[in-house]
């Protein structure tokens, strides 16, 4: 009986090691961008959306591309952040 305890908990430990070793990959190679991730997310997500005919036509963008685009447009826009906020008080 104390033999089976023992392969049980030999079995446990080695369960829990391999899901903590998963686990840690797994966060690992999310980490290197995680706007990708979210996107790609929203892109499947619309895709399912989508007629086989409407993909064929208008493919949508790769992340590669839409970051390209992101990164042209935040550099022809002026910075925001800096711009006085609007005075909303009733007079």
């Amino acid at each position: 009986m104390g033999q089976v305890k023992s392969l049980k908990n030999e079995q446990a430990m080695k369960l829990s090691t391999t899901t903590i070793l998963l686990s840690g990959l797994l966060l690992a190679s999310c980490s290197n961008d995680p706007y990708r991730g979210f996107y790609d997310g929203i892109k499947s997500q619309s895709e399912g959306y989508r007629t086989p005919t409407e993909r064929a036509v208008n493919p949508t963008t790769s992340y590669g591309a839409y970051k390209k685009e992101r990164e042209s447009l935040k550099q022809k826009e002026p910075d925001t952040a800096k711009e006085e906020t609007p005075d909303f008080n009733l007079k």
